[in-house]
């Protein structure tokens, strides 16, 4: 038979480790701490999913159960008077991925209504009566941090590639894109803007295709409507743009922020993110004025043995050098990350927050890998976006 052996390569330090490791639950604290301590002026949270590690096999509902409550509680001790918004991840489903919709055969027993009911009760402190209705039927609600200003919370992990229980019935699970069709439409009559908050990048190849697609037309037609998306899931920083009629030469109609995560995994250092926004009066575009990313050297904290300091790592307007972060000026970045080796070495170590994959910039096929990447807000599409 075969032989097997083991060894450790790296010890876990004790803050974390920029490898494919998860993130010990005293930085999360340390980063929360952090957060509070040095901004003070934050409206409101976004959290894009995902608190469990990564060990899939381990996973039962006691103990998902468990690392929510104790994430939540962590949270409302640090900020106890802000709001704070959540989408849910792949990885709070037990199994990983299992959010079966409502017509699935079975659905009482092997349905995630266990997991909507724990959401709707944790997230409760910060969302209408109205809302939690939306959670505990979809895990997907809307929100007004603001007048003039919804935000609505996407459980697209109806469009998991894992989450076999939708390939009975792809085509919309649990009327999720008809009911975000609704709150758009109704945004759009009163005037409204709106923040679209979700887990899984809809151009991500983690996203099936057919929902990725519909999704595409959907942001497409409420182009004046969305004034912004935020994501997460891949862990990296990253961004997505969409275009006209799919056409990557064409006019960019809007883009997807990919926040950086937290977790180190895989061979990332923890980051979080400050975004300026254009509201608090009247006629207010809510678009994204600028998006401030902090980081911290784990390598350092563990060789010092001392707490992660988090720092300022770049704005993306200024180390961008953006005149706006309008879908044109993402897409303009785009073409200068395909031929300014400078600037890409820039993004790329923004991508990770760490040293990983360093000559990656001096290959074509390498650098051509990320560029594509941004310009498609589409999954299973790279013929398209990248020819």
């Amino acid at each position: 038979g075969a032989k097997w052996t083991s060894g450790v390569k790296s010890p876990a330090g004790k803050w974390g480790s920029v490898f494919n490791c998860d993130l010990p639950y005293r930085t999360f604290d340390v980063a929360m701490k952090h957060i509070s301590n040095t901004h003070k002026d934050l409206d409101y949270i976004v959290i894009t999913g995902d608190m469990e590690a990564h060990d899939m096999w381990a996973y039962t509902k006691e103990k998902t159960k468990a690392n929510l409550e104790n994430i939540t509680a962590t949270m409302n001790k640090h900020f106890p008077n802000t709001p704070i918004y959540q989408a849910v991840g792949n990885h709070e489903g037990v199994p990983s991925d299992a959010f079966a919709p409502h017509g699935m055969p079975e659905y009482d027993a092997r349905g995630p209504q266990w997991l909507y009911q724990i959401l709707s009760i944790l997230w409760s402190r910060w969302i209408s009566p109205d809302a939690v209705k939306g959670v505990k039927y979809r895990a997907s609600y809307v929100e007004y941090p603001s007048p003039g200003l919804k935000l609505i919370s996407l459980n697209n992990n109806y469009c998991s590639v894992l989450n076999f229980y939708i390939y009975i019935n792809q085509s919309d699970p649990d009327g999720t894109l008809t009911w975000l069709i609704s709150e758009l439409l109704d945004s759009e009559r009163k005037g409204e803007k709106v923040h679209i908050i979700g887990h899984i990048p809809p151009g991500d190849d983690y996203c099936l295709k057919g929902w990725a697609r519909n999704f595409y037309e959907i942001v497409n037609r409420f182009e004046n409507t969305i004034a912004a998306q935020f994501y997460g899931h891949t862990h990296y920083d990253e961004f997505q743009v969409y275009y006209e009629n799919s056409n990557p030469a064409g006019r960019p109609t809007h883009f997807n922020f990919i926040t950086p995560s937290l977790t180190t995994f895989s061979f990332n250092n923890p980051a979080y993110r400050i975004y300026t926004v254009d509201g608090g009066y009247k006629e207010a575009s809510y678009t994204v004025l600028d998006a401030e990313t902090y980081t911290t050297d784990l390598n350092e904290a563990n060789s010092k043995n001392q707490e992660p300091k988090f720092f300022l790592e770049y704005s993306a307007k200024k180390d961008y050098s953006l005149s706006d972060l309008s879908p044109a000026s993402w897409n303009a970045l785009i073409d200068r990350l395909a031929v300014d080796d400078d600037l890409f070495k820039k993004f790329h170590r923004y991508y990770y927050r760490s040293a990983y994959e360093p000559n990656c910039a001096s290959s074509p096929t390498c650098r051509q890998k990320y560029v594509c990447a941004l310009r498609r807000a589409k999954s299973y599409e790279k013929l398209n976006f990248c020819s």
